[in-house]
């Protein structure tokens, strides 16, 4: 077997999927797999022809032969003291000066035997979202399904989403912690759409279910400037505040001190780049296989209005989606 293998849901949006764009481009030959760490320390992208190391499937679909039973054996929280760090998060956080930041942590589950990543994929194709998988050793992969895209392009057309805040209950979403932390992502990506666009539309909110979880979603769609190009959409979006939180160079500055775990691939961003046609999605509902151990990595907008508490419990809730499977 090759490595690295990708392996992605074939479930894209209404404007073209990946795999009929490439079929029928005659830039077939130039489209670009990249994904790259939170903080841009590791760069894996790669020129890949024609897509002969990358497989499309077509959603809820299996791959022969890809199950496997594994045994539970641990589930152990990266870090213990969550609370106190997100209250000190919380004591740094204002009204005007530094408003938002992502906390994230990691839960590892260890398994009795070595774990095969695309029978966890297989799982993944029930859930809602897009089912991925970034493999680069046979029991060493990123394995994940997330419901956000960063950008999608087609010529010179734009698609983007704020997608944030959380709940089991939609009617949770209406507190005054999840309207604020969604505003903050919609006001960034809305600035960055009248920056990058000639002309930019943007829906009403709305609910987007993603597994058990509800997220408050705003979709923006726009025509790019003249002479946009895909580095300088992903310069201007990645991190949102959805991901790193506001302003951003605070945020990040705090993360990158205080949050006590390395985040790698987790709410970094990955796909394909070509000239007609480019899609990159968030890495999130994301986990890293590495023998027998599967880590399941979480983050929480934080705002002055947290509770440590019930931000654990979100964190909790996300993570579900792992035991859900195994």
């Amino acid at each position: 077997m090759t490595f690295p293998k990708i392996i992605m849901g074939d479930d894209f949006s209404a404007s073209g999927t990946l795999g009929e764009v490439a079929k029928n481009s005659t830039h077939r030959d130039h489209f670009t797999f990249t994904i790259q760490d939170f903080f841009g320390k590791k760069d894996l992208t790669d020129e890949w022809e024609g897509f002969s190391s990358t497989t499309f499937i077509p959603k809820k679909a299996s791959l022969e032969l890809a199950t496997q039973s594994l045994t539970l054996k641990s589930t152990t929280l990266a870090y213990s003291n969550y609370h106190q760090v997100c209250q000190s998060l919380i004591d740094c956080l204002d009204d005007t000066r530094f408003q938002k930041a992502v906390l994230a942590t990691r839960f590892d589950h260890l398994f009795d035997t070595q774990i095969d990543p695309l029978a966890i994929f297989n799982k993944l194709q029930k859930e809602n979202g897009l089912p991925f998988l970034y493999q680069v050793a046979p029991s060493q992969a990123l394995v994940g399904v997330t419901p956000e895209t960063l950008y999608e392009r087609k010529l010179d057309q734009i698609f983007s989403e704020a997608l944030a805040s959380t709940a089991l209950n939609p009617k949770d979403l209406e507190s005054k912690k999840n309207t604020a932390e969604f505003h903050f992502v919609r006001e960034m990506i809305e600035k960055a759409f009248r920056e990058l666009c000639r002309t930019c539309d943007i829906s009403n909110p709305k609910i987007k279910k993603a597994g058990k979880l509800y997220h408050l979603n705003v979709e923006f769609r726009g025509t790019l400037k003249s002479g946009v190009t895909d580095s300088e959409i992903i310069e201007i979006l990645h991190p949102t505040p959805a991901m790193g939180g506001t302003p951003r160079a605070l945020a990040l500055d705090w993360i990158l001190n205080n949050e006590p775990i390395e985040r790698g691939f987790y709410s970094s961003y990955f796909g394909f780049l070509s000239p007609t046609y480019s899609r990159i999605m968030v890495a999130i509902r994301c986990a890293l296989i590495k023998r027998n151990i599967l880590s399941a990595f979480a983050g929480g907008g934080i705002v002055k209005t947290s509770d440590p508490s019930l931000e654990f419990t979100e964190l909790e809730n996300k993570a579900n989606l792992w035991r859900h499977l195994i």
